[in-house]
């Protein structure tokens, strides 16, 4: 709702004050007055046969049949911030909008409450009021139709919206209202160094990984499914064939060890090499955390040798397949790429799976480009920029 401040400095993402955050396209010097965030949400709905509504025990509130759509365009989703007094980003406005439908939320009656205003394509304007814990897209769409039903069920001066209007009303409401996703979980770039010895303590989620010790002496007493995937890559990068715990007492609250298993006998972790502790919070986390958080990942390269960096793409494209929310790595890695490119050679990934995202510096912002890849995993019309330091100095090589 308006007039939120969300922290914008929280480890690991330290972007400071609106003087920090927000800048100006018109020179150096000059402050942006406002600054937008956003993202699209993407509907593609396959119907293979009809929807059948369950009189009894309807699916939907006040027996709501939804109406199917083979595909629906996505919708944008942004929120707009200006300057606090006390110079943090504030929430200023919030937007739904597709080419079909425009909802603007701003603050309630309450704290409790965000009021929506609804624009659709005739021009005609729905207004209500929907808590301010159902802030998710499709559930704020799904609760304006359930109110706008409502009302014309029940009160016969409400102001009505033409039948075309409310039947894209309506098409949003076979989205349902899924569960609130888990908070995501962010990697820094460098994780946490490897100690010898380390005390049991009750896990706390931190972005270095201090917490990866904990999970995994729990992990492996566990027996957990996802074990395999761990050994699987530990094997395929060379960093180590299988991980271990060497407890100093039986008592659950004595120190102990994590040792892994590299060529020959296994060894402490802080006697390895320094990207088996820096790889492992990455490997654990993607493992443990809930299907529906999202992951946060940088760099996941650091210390790793080009046979470890492939392999972290082969994983990631492995996990990606488990979990219901995305996995956004920022990378550096040319050999982490290459491999999921080749991924989508082999069959084994879908393109449309894929995003990738290049960074293209410019004299006063940065520009984000997707990359295009084809069904055999190729470059599709790369900027200019793409990759040209490689092929510079290839090119300079052979001449």
């Amino acid at each position: 709702m308006t007039g939120t401040a969300p922290d914008f400095s929280e480890d690991p993402f330290e972007l400071g004050s609106y003087h920090d955050i927000a800048s100006s396209l018109e020179g150096q010097g000059t402050q942006a007055k406002k600054f937008s965030l956003g993202f699209i949400w993407p509907f593609h709905i396959p119907v293979e046969e009809e929807v059948e509504t369950d009189t009894t025990e309807p699916q939907f509130p006040l027996g709501i049949t939804p109406i199917p759509s083979k595909e629906r365009e996505p919708l944008t989703v942004k929120a707009t911030f200006t300057q606090s007094g006390d110079d943090h980003p504030i929430v200023n406005s919030r937007t739904i909008e597709s080419s079909k439908i425009s909802v603007n939320l701003s603050t309630g009656k309450t704290e409790a409450f965000v009021k929506t205003t609804t624009t659709f394509p005739s021009g005609v304007q729905h207004s209500t009021d929907i808590p301010a814990g159902m802030l998710e897209p499709s559930q704020v769409l799904w609760f304006i139709n359930i109110n706008y039903q409502h009302q014309h069920q029940h009160h016969k001066e409400a102001p009505s919206i033409p039948e075309s209007d409310a039947t894209i009303l309506r098409s949003f409401s076979d989205i349902g209202v899924p569960l609130l996703g888990s908070r995501p979980i962010a990697l820094a770039p460098v994780r946490t160094r490897p100690k010898r010895t380390y005390d049991p303590r009750t896990p706390t989620i931190s972005p270095e990984g201090t917490h990866t010790p904990m999970m995994l002496l729990n992990f492996l007493d566990s027996g957990e499914d996802g074990q395999q995937d761990m050994i699987d890559f530990g094997k395929l990068s060379g960093l180590f064939s299988s991980l271990m715990v060497r407890k100093f007492g039986e008592e659950g609250g004595e120190p102990f060890q994590i040792q892994a298993e590299t060529h020959g006998p296994a060894r402490n972790i802080i006697d390895v090499g320094y990207g088996v502790s820096q790889a492992l919070p990455i490997v654990v986390d993607t493992i443990n955390t809930p299907s529906d958080a999202t992951l946060l990942i940088q760099q996941p390269e650091v210390h790793l040798h080009p046979k470890a960096q492939a392999e972290m793409g082969t994983f990631f494209a492995g996990q990606m397949k488990q979990r219901a929310a995305p996995i956004i790595v920022e990378t550096h890695s040319d050999y982490m790429i290459d491999r999921i490119r080749l991924l989508i050679r082999k069959g084994q990934v879908r393109k449309d799976d894929i995003q990738v995202l290049f960074f293209s510096p410019q004299k006063t912002d940065v520009e984000i480009i997707p990359i295009k890849l084809g069904d055999d995993g190729s470059i599709i019309d790369p900027p200019d920029d793409y990759r040209k330091f490689f092929l510079d100095e290839q090119f300079e090589f052979f001449s």
